[in-house]
């Protein structure tokens, strides 16, 4: 009640549908020079959390998931077909995309307006690069996506960089979800985020996974892992260490294995 109060508007858990059992990305042994190995079969419509304390390796798998940094070892699998590639720009379009954490050095483009930020990359929205649209049409290919993430103010037009950071990540998300894309590794999501806008991108995952996507958290928020994982993977110096299932999955057991503070075995990840 408390929270509804501060943020002017009632906000409602997350109520996340159970997956389905259709295997949608598999990874065996796969890792990269200083991270996993991992073995986990993601289901289609399951959100999955790679969780840890800050470098503990979450984030180099995420990464190399997507594309960032090359896997070095083990393989990757979508909806059965193994996959080859070393770029993000390949990854999605495999079907595979990804949001960074750090949203002012590798997101947003500084000075430039919400429409463009939203269209910044061509490819991503079924063009190429050199075939602009014209900035009328840009504007009102915009407001659509603005209403159904919730962006606020509603101007296509101003610079992005003066939202809040809350309605930066709805954009960045938008660019992403506006699509279909059968994998997002989404790192750090609500990172800098206030409650309210919190509560507004967890929506956004429910509709997505809803609609068949698989999202992959890379987070060091175990609140955000407890509210929103179906599974977690929690790594410890770069191995993962445990799979999580969602009845165990709670805040005081997912810091106990981060922290490495209950003995357990390093299977590699297996589930």
């Amino acid at each position: 009640e408390l929270v509804s109060l501060i943020v002017g508007k009632e906000i409602l858990d997350t109520e996340f549908a159970t997956p389905t059992k259709n295997v949608q990305l598999s990874l065996n042994e796969f890792g990269t020079h200083s991270a996993g190995p991992l073995t986990l079969d993601i289901f289609k419509g399951e959100v999955i959390a790679l969780c840890g304390l800050r470098g503990a390796g979450q984030d180099e798998i995420g990464r190399a998931i997507a594309g960032v940094v090359p896997a070095t070892r083990g393989s990757i699998s979508l909806t059965g077909n193994i996959l080859n590639y070393r770029k993000v720009s390949e990854a999605v379009r495999l079907g595979i995309g990804f949001s960074t954490s750090n949203r002012e050095t590798e997101a947003i483009a500084a000075g430039m307006s919400v429409k463009e930020n939203l269209f910044l990359n061509p490819l991503l929205w079924g063009r190429r690069f050199f075939s602009p649209i014209s900035s009328k049409k840009e504007r009102s290919l915009t407001f659509p996506h603005l209403d159904k993430f919730g962006v606020r103010p509603r101007d296509p037009d101003l610079s992005l960089d003066t939202f809040s950071g809350g309605n930066q990540q709805k954009v960045i998300l938008a660019r992403w979800f506006g699509l279909s894309f059968n994998v997002m590794v989404l790192e750090e999501p609500t990172m800098g985020v206030d409650i309210g806008a919190k509560a507004d991108i967890y929506g956004l995952f429910k509709n997505v996974t809803e609609a068949g996507t698989s999202l992959i958290i890379v987070s060091t928020d175990m609140e955000e892992v407890v509210r929103v994982a179906n599974r977690a993977v929690v790594f410890f110096q770069g191995k993962p260490v445990k799979i999580v299932e969602k009845s165990d999955i709670t805040f005081n057991n997912l810091i106990s294995i981060a922290s490495n503070l209950v003995p357990m075995a390093t299977s590699g990840g297996h589930n």
